[in-house]
């Protein structure tokens, strides 16, 4: 007798679980066989391996950034990560505080000379016999949806004492921003990251990485296809999108909060500023509701103005101006120039507001937007300390308005912003630290400016290098459209014309002298023998000297930099690349 048919519902829903599951089940036996057979990396932060005794030591993860990283990223543009190797066991009476952030954070174009490495000088000053190590995570290109998981394997892993967020610059040019497969959502945005981090996701985007290399061979097409990478990332103020990237970094904000108090770790929430008056806005687009005619007015008082300003005339100018700004309020370029011609004019509030509201509308977003620091200031509560930069910088500046004084470019600082911020996280980590720690306070003194800079040590040499590093990188693809480029490189270039007696041989032995100096006393840091070890290479042309510091480095940590230095020494040659360091101008 046979089986009776199923009914129509049933055959219905069989149909489509069969659809559901068997892929799953196909997925599902392909993350064990790549498994099984070994293909593949662990993607977490950081990773525990055997050190030199044998004993269990964590070192970052090179593989966690390019978990997050697009298949169409060029080889040259990944991002460095700074190496560490922390024990299982901090050494007693140790506070290890953990840096999170972007480029900014990571100490572009050199992080010997990042606010990480002045915090823990300041740290170790003023709470004399208190033992310090400042961890930098920050990586270059990344944002909160990178720091998410980052900060959870650090609160879980590397016991921190103390977490410093210094986060926002990349939220729509970063992963899962204005290019993110999956919309905006948290839920979805995490799905699809935990998917990637399989051994089938890595599998698919090595596949597609490929594939898209290869059909970008021929010559300069890779060129163009990242510049339309680029362009794709712009956002303009009224793109619905921008909110959605708001509202997932202030979520991605509050679980990095949540895991931090769960744990027991205080977290230093920095809000960062950035070059409001000596850098025109990326990209500016024109606002929606713009007609034909409208744009046509606008471009008619923007050349008047521009006749105006070319005359040194900025009160007429700035009347122009104003009537662009006022026919498209979305255009960032009308807000920056209006901006620079109440600096002329000396009305200096005024100005600032317009060069924050270029800030806002710039199209091409590697600046956090006024919405976005508004959501750092508004997150501050119970073990969660506010160090605001943006608010110190604007306060230290020539009439409000940070420039050029503070930054290399449109986010990245010289060593005194460095030291500021620094400065600034300190201060807010006060009311955080260990109460044992806290009694020490009286016991030392706030280190100033130049104390720092002889205990890097930062020397003529190393300014010299950091101004043609990034007179370098002002030929890269974000600064390339700028109204402003060419005046901005002349500054640069005057800036490498003027430290040129740097590298002569009197000052070379000035800045040997000072290397020894540091490196004499007990504790010197890995990043100073590393300076040193560039500074005999490329500028004392010491390469045994060189060798025996770069080896010494890689006694302590793996950095790529000391391994290039020994490479160059091997081949008898410097390395093609400007000499910088750690400093990685492929991406920001």
């Amino acid at each position: 007798m046979g089986s009776l048919p199923l009914p129509p519902a049933r055959r219905i829903l069989f149909a489509a679980t069969s659809l559901f599951l068997c892929p799953l089940l196909l997925l599902a036996l392909l993350e064990v066989t790549l498994r099984v057979a070994g293909y593949g990396h662990p993607t977490d932060f950081a990773i525990r391996k055997s050190g030199a005794d044998k004993k269990d030591v964590w070192v970052p993860n090179p593989y966690f950034i390019k978990r997050f990283l697009p298949a169409e990223m060029p080889p040259g543009m990944i991002p460095h990560q700074i190496p560490f190797r922390l024990g299982d066991k901090k050494a007693p009476g140790t506070v290890r505080v953990y840096l999170v952030g972007e480029s900014a954070a990571y100490g572009f174009p050199d992080p010997a000379f990042g606010m990480a490495r002045f915090l823990e000088i300041l740290l170790s000053r003023q709470y004399a016999g208190a033992r310090f190590e400042v961890v930098n995570a920050a990586i270059s290109g990344l944002n909160s949806n990178a720091f998410l998981p980052m900060a959870q394997c650090i609160l879980k892993d590397l016991s921190p004492d103390l977490l410093v967020l210094f986060v926002g610059n990349n939220e729509v040019v970063g992963p899962y921003g204005a290019l993110s497969p999956v919309g905006h959502d948290p839920a979805a945005v995490r799905l699809h990251e935990a998917l990637a981090a399989s051994r089938t996701g890595q599998l698919v985007k090595r596949l597609r990485r490929a594939l898209y290399f290869w059909r970008h061979k021929a010559p300069g097409a890779l060129g163009k296809s990242t510049e339309a990478l680029m362009q794709a990332t712009e956002l303009p103020a009224s793109d619905p999108r921008l909110a959605d990237i708001h509202r997932l970094f202030s979520q991605n904000i509050s679980d990095i909060l949540f895991s931090a108090h769960r744990a027991g770790v205080g977290v230093v929430l920095g809000v960062p500023g950035c070059n409001l008056a000596d850098i025109a806005p990326m990209a500016s687009v024109h606002g929606p509701r713009l007609g034909r005619e409208e744009v046509e007015a606008f471009d008619r008082a923007m050349a008047k103005a521009a006749k105006f300003a070319a005359q040194d005339n900025p009160r007429e100018a700035a009347v122009f101006f104003q009537e662009a700004v006022s026919l498209d309020p979305d255009h960032a370029e009308a807000h920056y120039q209006l901006g620079k011609s109440l600096v002329s004019m000396g009305e200096y509030p005024r100005a600032l507001s317009e060069l924050k509201a270029a800030r806002d509308a710039d199209a091409l977003r590697f600046r956090m937007d006024s919405a976005g620091l508004s959501m750092l200031r508004k997150a501050a509560g119970p073990g969660v300390v506010l160090a605001d930069t943006e608010k110190e910088i604007e306060a230290a500046s020539p009439h409000g308005i940070p420039g050029a004084g503070w930054f290399f470019d449109h986010v990245h600082m010289r060593v005194l912003g460095n030291y500021l911020a620094a400065c600034s996280i300190m201060a807010a980590a006060k009311a955080l630290l260990p109460e044992a720690v806290r009694k020490k306070e009286d016991q030392g003194k706030l280190a100033t400016m130049e104390e720092c800079l002889a205990a890097l040590p930062f020397t003529g040499w190393d300014r010299l290098q950091q101004a043609r590093v990034a007179e370098k990188s002002l030929g890269g693809l974000i600064d390339r459209r700028t109204s402003d480029l060419k005046t901005r490189l002349t500054f640069i270039q005057q800036e490498v014309r003027n430290l040129a007696f740097a590298g002569e041989p009197l000052a070379m032995e000035r800045a040997r002298k000072a290397y020894e100096e540091v490196l004499s006393r007990p504790g010197a840091s890995w990043m100073a023998h590393e300076k040193y070890a560039e500074l005999l290479l490329h500028g004392l042309k010491d390469s045994a000297g060189a060798a025996a510091e770069a080896t010494r480095v890689l006694g302590e940590v793996d950095s790529w930099n000391s391994r290039s230095i020994l490479s160059a020494v091997e081949k008898s040659r410097v390395p093609p690349t400007t000499p910088g360091g750690l400093g990685d101008p492929g991406i920001h």
